[in-house]
């Protein structure tokens, strides 16, 4: 039985807009009744919508929080003391370890092209040579060839390439792939970026 089903076991339903705070409402579910909640910054902590996490100015800072050490369930927006400053791309400043040459060229510059043998290690990362038969993410591959200067990456496709037609013959066996694509491979290794 419900208070739909039933309202003489049940007692009425509470309804939202009848006028009345009634229990299981509050400011969140039923502002008309209760009210609206009080705003962040207002000094009073309210534990119906705000906690150390999304209004430290009114509740105070979360336990841990500043304790010299970056928790678990602490990030730089709810502790900036122990997590620091959140990094911005383009804000003309290189935040690292989390901005870098490679997801943010506009606060850290473009990062050095990769010779051959570092742009195939990064894209032999995207081939997952365990399944059956082996898988490729392509874009992932991309990204790798794209880390090198012109020459590299057109060597560098090429062997990708020969690599990829070999599956089907050598499957996971990396060695075989190797052998079969041994003078794509040695072509590549003698690219050479100008710096």
């Amino acid at each position: 039985e419900t208070c739909s089903s039933c309202p003489t076991d049940c007692d009425v339903c509470e309804s939202c807009g009848n006028g009345f705070c009634d229990g299981g409402e509050n400011c969140l579910s039923c502002a008309p009744d209760c009210g609206v909640c009080e705003s962040c910054g207002n000094g009073v902590c309210n534990p119906m919508n705000e906690d150390c996490f999304l209004c430290p100015a009114d509740c105070g800072a979360c336990p841990g929080c500043p304790d010299g050490f970056c928790a678990a369930n602490e990030t730089c927006a709810s502790c900036q003391p122990d997590c620091g400053v959140c990094s911005v791309c383009g804000n003309n400043v290189c935040e690292g370890p989390f901005e870098t040459c490679t997801n943010c060229n506009a606060d850290c510059g473009t990062c050095d092209p990769l010779n051959c043998l570092e742009v195939v290690t990064c894209a032999f990362g995207c081939i997952d040579i365990g399944s059956d038969p082996p898988s490729f993410q392509l874009g992932c591959l991309g990204q790798c060839i794209a880390q090198g200067c012109a020459d590299v990456q057109f060597f560098v496709q090429q062997f990708v390439d020969c690599a990829i037609f070999a599956v089907g013959t050598c499957g996971g066996d990396f060695g075989c792939i190797q052998n079969e694509c041994s003078n794509e491979f040695a072509a590549c290794l003698g690219a050479f970026c100008d710096q």
